[in-house]
């Protein structure tokens, strides 16, 4: 099963059969009126959420709750519920609900630096795939020492920012993490990240 619409009361129906689904993405058209399913999703691994609409951010919350072995998440929505899906996210990481997370694509526009904090502190330290989008004047060296305790698994690491990231942090994943394979940030300095580096 690659794509499928689901409305109405169909939608109680469709739950109980992503029980085997290892892969399940979720383009939320319309306001979410179906209660949370019951029981555990034990098979999930990926989880893609997008849409806008107001009642999203709880319902998927829950969800998480019940699939302990996500090993990816993509939330791709608009910026007004960026901050309560990393909110909501950081309490489940603190609970260690989702332990085998490798993967996070999520934004951070708008929200402040202690929540943005708050996540990164409490990823798993088996995450090595992060894709990061969020607006600041500039990445502040503080917020990225928070990425170190990932550095030695960080095999992708792709910050999209509205503004310039400084170039002392590319420099930092660069010369900080031997399993790097891509980085993606914008607007550094080239001649800045090159001089006196290991690669």
């Amino acid at each position: 099963m690659s794509s499928l619409e689901v409305f109405g009361t169909n939608a109680a129906k469709f739950w109980p059969l992503c029980t085997r689904l290892e892969r399940l993405e979720i383009s939320v058209q319309h306001r979410i009126a179906i209660p949370l399913p019951p029981g555990e999703y034990p098979n999930l691994k990926h989880l893609g959420v997008y849409g806008s609409k107001p009642n999203m951010v709880p319902f998927f919350m829950g969800f998480l709750r019940q699939c302990p072995h996500l090993t990816s998440i993509a939330w791709r929505t608009v910026v007004r519920h960026e901050e309560g899906f990393i909110s909501g996210l950081s309490e489940l990481l603190e609970a260690n609900a989702l332990p085998n997370l490798e993967c996070l694509m999520t934004g951070t526009r708008g929200i402040d630096n202690d929540l943005f904090a708050r996540l990164i502190q409490n990823l798993p330290l088996v995450i090595n795939t992060l894709f990061i989008r969020f607006s600041r004047d500039a990445l502040d060296m503080d917020l990225a020492k928070l990425f170190q305790p990932h550095f030695s698994n960080l095999r992708v690491l792709e910050v999209l920012a509205d503004a310039n990231i400084k170039s002392s942090f590319a420099q930092l994943v660069m010369s900080s993490c031997p399993l790097l394979e891509k980085l993606t940030a914008p607007n550094v300095d080239a001649l800045v990240v090159t001089e006196g580096g290991p690669w």
